[in-house]
């Protein structure tokens, strides 16, 4: 069985894993993104709040981006304020924030008492609903997590979004310790179930790097080297 692994595809996305087993085993992904930009979005009908997060390797919060509840958009990878319907954080909220510089984590409250009323018009579009929208860049670059374990007869590509990084193709890839590329010096020994490493394009020609692997338990870092 030969399986595909797309691991921290979607920017948004800070964390996932999936596990299936199969006759011949457990196959399983998972990652974590740390480090670099994180926002975070949760509707406010969810009664949630919104957890930030840089990571355990992605250091402290540095600068809080953007803030909004109401109906922004997403363009280009960013959050887009709505012209009408976006409240400011009140007095509650502004403390959360002044708290949050310098922390791993925070938690920023989702009641609507919380923020600044909005527009009646803004609560007529029920196709829009309200949203926390918090935007953070951390002090570390970003970096991936990635686990993956293959089954026994079995054999996967990882794709690792090295289009991530934006225009920055200084990027290393290291398997429990151990530097894959990028780096020196690098391994001068074959590791064990670890076939190739190679640039390539992914389905959407966006610039990854595919690691071919065989059976077994394997713990991926990719960052900037």
């Amino acid at each position: 069985m030969h399986y595909h692994m797309r691991p921290a595809s979607v920017e948004r996305l800070f964390a996932s894993s999936v596990q299936m087993l199969e006759p011949s085993g457990l196959v399983s992904l998972s990652f974590i993104n740390h480090g670099g930009s994180q926002s975070r979005k949760v509707a406010a009908a969810s009664n949630e709040p919104l957890l930030l997060d840089c990571g355990s390797n992605g250091g402290v919060v540095k600068s809080i981006d953007y803030f909004s509840f109401g109906t922004s958009l997403e363009q280009h990878n960013l959050f887009v304020e709505d012209s009408i319907c976006h409240s400011t954080h009140t007095t509650n909220n502004t403390h959360v924030i002044e708290k949050c510089i310098g922390q791993q984590t925070c938690l920023f409250g989702l009641t609507e008492d919380l923020y600044n009323p909005l527009p009646e018009v803004c609560h007529r579009d029920l196709t829009r609903p309200f949203t926390l929208w918090v935007q953070a860049t951390c002090t570390r670059p970003l970096s991936i997590e990635i686990q993956v374990e293959v089954p026994v007869g079995s054999v996967a590509s990882i794709d690792v979004p090295s289009y991530r990084w934006h225009q920055n193709n200084d990027i290393q890839i290291v398997e429990s310790g151990v530097a894959l590329n990028g780096a020196t010096p690098l391994s001068d020994q074959p590791i064990t179930g670890i076939f190739t490493i190679d640039n390539q394009k992914d389905h959407a020609q966006r610039d990854i790097i595919r690691v071919e692997i065989g059976s077994g338990k394997y713990h991926f870092i990719a960052s900037v080297k």
